[in-house]
Parts: C-alpha cells; structure tokens; sequence
C-alpha cells in the first residue's frame, strides 16, 4: 500500500491486522548532479522502487507492507555547485527525518524501515535509529524498531555481480539501479549512445589525484562522475539490472529479518 495514493480508512484497515507484520517503509534520496546524463533524482527514484519492490516482496510472505512517499532533499554539499543540486545541513535533515520517523511510529507498524539511497544520509539516519529504539527499550523494554538498510549494505551484491570496481559516484553502478527502476522509457537508444560516448571521453580524461571528502566534485570528478559510467560484461544491462535489483531486494529482506529475530531475542 502506497500512503500516498490511500485514504486513512485504508491505511487504518492494515494497521488492525494484527495477523501480518505491519511494517511502514520511508524511502530516502537527494536532488544532486549524477553527471550530464542522469538525473537529479537518481538516489530518489531508486530509492522509492526499491522500498515499493521491498514491501511487495515481504507481502508475499508475512509483512503487511505501508510506502510513505520519499524524503528528496539530504545533505549534498559537495555537489551545491552544480546547477539543480539542492542541499541541507545535517542538523535539519537529522531533526526533520527524526520527526517524520516519530511520527509514522506514532501509529501501530510494528516496525519502520528507511531505504537510504544517499550515502552521505546515512550516518544521520543510524543516529537516529539508535536513539529511537534505545530510548524505547529503556521506557519499555520493547521496541518497534527503526531499520536503516542502505548504500553501505550492497557494496557486497555489486562485487558478486561485477567484481571490483572502482567508482563512487553516478558511474555503472548506479546506472544500473536505475535503468532497473526507469527502464526504457528513460534509457532510449539515444540516451544508451550518450552514456557511451561520456564513457569514451571519461575513460580519455585523467581523474583528479584529489580524494578528501567534502571536497567540491567539480575539483575531483570528471563532469561530476567518479568511476567509469558504462562496464564492459558479457551480460546485458538489462540481465545485470535484473539480476542485482533481485538480489538487493533479497538482502535487505534478509535484514530485515535478522532485526526482527534479534528482538525476539530481547
């Protein structure tokens, strides 16, 4: 169920099934620069798919799944320059999410799941997940725990696909995650040419020895991109997407899941 599109007596229908796991999911994503060709929204867009694909997925299973829309704006500072890219501090961010986070919680989900698809988000959003579920288990015992699945836990997805590849930023592997939630009708072949045109000048352009984060992108990316946008595979980007897309949802299942099991333990 999509809040977005449901009425409260929806939403409240799920929430008095006390037979399924009621779990709210809160996608989070930015509005930065992703080099010339991909859009602001990138972190945004898939964050939202793979929250929607998350709780469909679970629904199969025990869950019964609630999607709030997406949170757009997370700190980007070191992309504020590119025309577009919009930024807050991570004091506002941290307090805004904390209360968008107390709030869906203020209603009966059993637990609250934050897909974060903007790393520098992340730290914020685990900060205030630990606050969340420690101030619960000292007033109660028990927890509805907030659950941050994010960048940080499919570095290991990619590499099983891939290998190892270098890049950190709007390069191949993000590309995939998105023609995997836009599909062709956003990659048209005239978008597919562009990105392997970008691909042959990036791979030509030497890449700034500067690697300090909070340095400006523009001193050390190529047209805001850090690693190569298009990777050489035997598979399709259709069958790489595909494959990875499964296996991401897979995993934070599988998350999800050792949380939730870990609070039986309590």
């Amino acid at each position: 169920m999509k809040v977005k599109y449901s009425s409260y007596r929806q939403i409240e229908s799920v929430l008095s099934n006390t037979k399924n796991l009621r779990i709210a999911y809160l996608p989070i994503g930015c509005t930065e620069q992703h080099g010339p060709i991909l859009p602001m929204g990138t972190d945004t867009l898939v964050a939202k798919k793979l929250a929607e694909d998350l709780s469909s997925y679970r629904n199969c299973r025990d869950a019964a799944g609630t999607v709030y829309p997406e949170i757009s704006f997370s700190p980007s500072r070191s992309n504020v320059n590119y025309p577009g890219s919009t930024t807050v501090s991570e004091d506002v961010f941290r307090s805004y999410s904390a209360e968008v986070c107390r709030s869906i919680l203020h209603h009966d989900f059993d637990a609250l799941v934050i897909i974060c698809m903007h790393g520098p988000a992340e730290p914020s959003l685990i900060e205030i997940a630990f606050q969340f579920n420690q101030q619960q288990f000292e007033l109660s015992g028990q927890i509805r725990p907030i659950i941050v699945l994010g960048v940080s836990g499919i570095r290991k997805v990619f590499q099983q696909w891939l290998g190892t590849l270098t890049g950190k930023h709007a390069d191949y592997r993000e590309f995939l995650l998105l023609y995997k939630t836009l599909g062709t009708d956003f990659f048209s072949p005239e978008i597919i040419t562009a990105l392997e045109e970008f691909n042959c000048r990036y791979a030509k352009t030497p890449l700034s020895s500067i690697d300090l984060l909070g340095v400006p992108m523009e001193f050390r990316s190529i047209e805001g991109v850090i690693g190569p946008p298009i990777h050489n595979a035997k598979q399709t980007h259709s069958e790489l997407a595909e494959g990875i897309w499964n296996d991401l949802i897979s995993t934070f299942s599988e998350a999800v899941d050792r949380s939730l099991t870990d609070l039986k333990t309590l």
